[in-house]
């Protein structure tokens, strides 16, 4: 039986190599990107909010545009962004037919993805995000829909310090969420 199944075996570490080493060039174009845009503070400032690691913090810098201030205040870069990447609500109603509210996953899916893993991170390691995802949870909010929000929790941290061109610094005073 061994004998039967090592060619395959073979076969999927072969492939497992291939897709680690097609990983590793990918980021490689990802870094090569930002530096030639001179967006190396960029990553700087992003790996200062808590949950974001080198990658996730470079593929969401390199998919962001370089002029996020013209595009308005940061409540308005926030959620233009959150629509550009697509992890803006999607609404489906009609007349008097309310569907359910979903993500639209419409935008860039590359940088969904890192800000989705950013998010998870987050509720691991930081307890503000936690206890977001905790309070949501105890709501009746399905998983992944609690961990939405703290993604636009996330996006809106790392809209905060990119706009701001400062580091991230914890509040002194207790998280709230808007309602």
């Amino acid at each position: 039986m061994f004998d039967a199944l090592w060619p395959a075996l073979q076969a999927q570490l072969r492939l497992i190599e291939s897709l680690r080493n097609q990983q590793l060039a990918l980021l490689a174009q990802i870094r090569q990107a930002i530096v030639a845009a001179h967006r190396e503070r960029d990553v700087e400032l992003a790996l200062t909010v808590p949950g974001y690691g080198t990658k996730c913090a470079s593929t969401l810098v390199a998919c962001m545009p370089v002029d996020l201030r013209s595009w308005g205040s940061k409540q308005k870069v926030a959620r233009k962004l959150q629509a550009y990447f697509g992890c803006d609500p999607k609404l489906r109603e009609s007349g008097n037919w309310k569907g359910k509210v979903c993500m639209s996953k419409r935008g860039i899916e590359l940088a969904r993805t890192a800000l989705f893993q950013a998010a998870t991170c987050a509720m691991l390691h930081d307890p503000e995000m936690k206890a977001v995802f905790d309070r949501k949870k105890a709501e009746g909010k399905f998983y992944l829909v609690c961990v939405s929000h703290v993604m636009r929790i996330q996006l809106r941290r790392l809209v905060a310090v990119l706009y701001d061109q400062k580091p991230f610094v914890r509040h002194s005073a207790p998280f709230q969420l808007a309602t």
